[in-house]
């Protein structure tokens, strides 16, 4: 949500949404800086929420120098004017594409391993990330095209859909199977109270008493007192030997 947030702010800033409504200098120069500084804050926050579906072999310390770069250009387009920040519009991009790339790299790795749902984020994130590239080289004049990257992020979300949606299907899976142990862990401790002796033979030549508390729900100890021929007889078996 906070990353769709972002993309929808850059939008409106680069299609000049926000001048068309006030029309001022100052007006200008927050766009300016919105169109910027949200494409290094969209990295860092896209990047976080792809580490968070697959951490396996994301490095964190990788993550800190992005964010720490991305903040300290989203730092100098605040203190900055326009047409200052702006003249360093190639660095913004390639801590953009950098960002990008080292997620790719990332995502293969995870879709070689068979992590599931990463092969599908990997077919919607590098179609993204071509829009994107396409959307910078239009920006620079570099190609006659269109900007597009809004199309390759609604793509991007109907893959991140079809993931989290295969996901929470499994979860509740696995929910079910979770809930159908527990009530049968139940009846078995039902089963194993009654196998334990409900009352204990008195005996003149001691006194004694008993209690049972299994660790889980269900214990692996067993024992019982009885009598047999004038005798007391004890009986203890232990699961682990």
């Amino acid at each position: 949500c906070v990353f769709c947030f972002i993309i929808t702010v850059r939008v409106l800033s680069t299609n000049n949404f926000i001048e068309r409504i006030f029309q001022n200098s100052f007006v200008h120069e927050t766009r300016m800086a919105l169109e910027y500084g949200t494409i290094v804050l969209g990295t860092s926050v896209f990047m976080e929420f792809i580490y968070n579906l697959f951490p396996r072999f994301f490095y964190r310390r990788i993550f800190y120098f992005f964010h720490a770069c991305n903040a300290g250009l989203i730092l100098f387009t605040v203190i900055s004017p326009a047409n200052i920040f702006s003249q360093y519009v190639d660095l913004f991009f390639i801590v953009l594409i950098t960002g990008c790339m080292y997620m790719i790299i990332m995502l293969i790795r995870e879709a070689c391993n068979f992590t599931t749902g990463a092969s599908i984020i990997l077919i919607g994130f590098i179609l993204f990330f071509i829009t994107i590239a396409n959307d910078i080289l239009y920006s620079k004049s570099m190609i006659n095209t269109v900007y597009i990257a809004q199309a390759g992020l609604v793509f991007f979300i109907i893959c991140l859909a079809i993931v989290l949606s295969n996901r929470y299907a499994q979860a509740l899976k696995t929910s079910a199977r979770r809930t159908q142990l527990e009530e049968e862990l139940i009846i078995a401790r039902k089963i194993q109270q009654k196998l334990l002796p409900v009352e204990i033979p008195d005996s003149s030549f001691f006194s004694h008493s008993s209690r049972y508390i299994p660790v889980d729900t269900v214990g692996g100890d067993f024992y019982d007192i009885f009598e047999n021929d004038e005798r007391l007889l004890l009986f203890i078996a232990d699961v682990s030997g």
